[in-house]
């Protein structure tokens, strides 16, 4: 066990000397040359820390990308590193790059059925980056309902999507669908899926953004108290009134958060109640057409019985 521990150690190590180095690099190209906004998961942001590893997995080869404005820009970057002989990147110029917007009917599956893009948020100049890598794609809970979707509703929905082509090209022709703990099924239907740290360290950078970003908000919050304060000492009023304020504000700031945690927590739970309702009435629906179909059997059974009784009859 030790053995294997220090291995991931040794591994983490040598993984983190080369993300620096490739941060090095990359810093390096933006100082030279315009154009250059970062790596595509940098430029986006998971709503839900639940859809982390999911989203990293989504990314794919796409992950550590660099999103660019043109492919002018990707061969400057590119001529730059064999010169140097220092780095190695994938590129995705804005501007040449071939996209689709998210199909609808991606929307209106059922269940806990998701697009990718509408877990993350980023900024609208990079809207074409993400849907070159996520336009395809959707997350749901677990694997069974992945294999549902992927196996028996991808074939529908591509001919719906023929009947119903309005020239967006729509990309359900070529559906991936991943789970929350990291499977994946490819549009060739191929599985994949298991523990992998890497995907797990990508997964946890997400967090590490959105710490950072809760970090800034509240220094920046507790600096603007800062300055309230001094302001309020400055002017030489009342030091017992000037706390009191002071002190009504953090309790304000306190308030503030507790009430967007507890609005959170009911949003989280209206959504899981939503999706039991949801799986509740495609039950019902399904129970319902078995039923009709009997129904019509029942029906066209008792006819033939009838014209065969007046066949008799007739004789």
């Amino acid at each position: 066990k030790l053995y294997h521990e220090l291995q991931e150690m040794d591994v983490g190590i040598r993984d983190n000397h080369r993300q620096r180095q490739q941060k090095e690099v990359l810093q390096t190209l933006q100082k030279l040359f315009n154009g250059i906004y970062g790596k595509l998961s940098d430029l986006i942001e998971v709503r839900q820390t639940r859809f982390n590893l999911a989203v990293a997995v989504g990314l794919g080869i796409n992950h550590d990308a660099v999103v660019v404005e043109d492919k002018e820009t990707a061969k400057q970057c590119m001529q730059h590193m064999r010169k140097t002989r220092r780095g190695h990147f994938r590129f995705i110029p804005l501007n040449d790059i071939k996209t689709y917007p998210v199909s609808q009917e991606l929307r209106r599956i059922s269940g806990s059925s998701k697009p990718m893009m509408d877990v993350i948020k980023y900024e609208p100049q990079f809207e074409r980056a993400v849907q070159f890598a996520l336009n395809n794609t959707v997350v749901v809970d677990e694997i069974n309902e992945a294999r549902d979707i992927a196996y028996n509703l991808a074939s529908n929905l591509s001919g719906n999507s023929d009947n119903n082509n309005n020239g967006s090209q729509s990309s359900t022709k070529r559906i991936r669908v991943v789970c929350l703990d990291g499977s994946i099924i490819q549009p060739n239907g191929n599985i994949s899926g298991g523990y992998s740290r890497d995907l797990r360290e990508k997964a946890r950078r997400f967090n590490e953004k959105e710490k950072n970003k809760k970090t800034k908000l509240r220094d920046n919050l507790i600096q603007k108290l800062r300055d309230i304060d001094d302001k309020l000492s400055g002017d030489g009023g009342d030091e017992d009134e000037d706390r009191k304020s002071v002190h009504e504000l953090k309790n304000l700031l306190t308030e503030l958060e507790n009430t967007r945690k507890h609005k959170k927590l009911r949003l989280d739970t209206l959504r899981k109640q939503l999706s039991e309702k949801e799986k509740q009435l495609k039950a019902l629906k399904k129970d319902i057409k078995s039923k009709k179909s009997k129904k019509k059997r029942s029906s066209s059974s008792k006819d033939k019985d009838r014209k065969k009784s007046k066949k008799r009859k007739d004789r």
